[in-house]
């Protein structure tokens, strides 16, 4: 189990919903960081998982 704090379900749908219609806040990082355009919608859609997963375990 990671020690690292977790971030509350409601950012992380935000994160989700933000990648999935490509803002450039979310987009622009990862262009920087060389994550290829194509993986962008199975991350959000990870994210939206996760998030989902993490409200209904609240």
């Amino acid at each position: 189990m990671s020690s690292s704090p977790s971030l509350p379900p409601h950012w992380v749908g935000f994160l989700a919903f933000s990648l999935l219609r490509r803002a450039p806040f979310v987009g622009e990082p990862l262009v920087e960081y060389g994550v290829p355009q194509d993986w962008w919608m199975p991350l959000g859609l990870a994210r939206a998982a996760g998030a989902l997963g993490r409200g209904l375990a609240a």
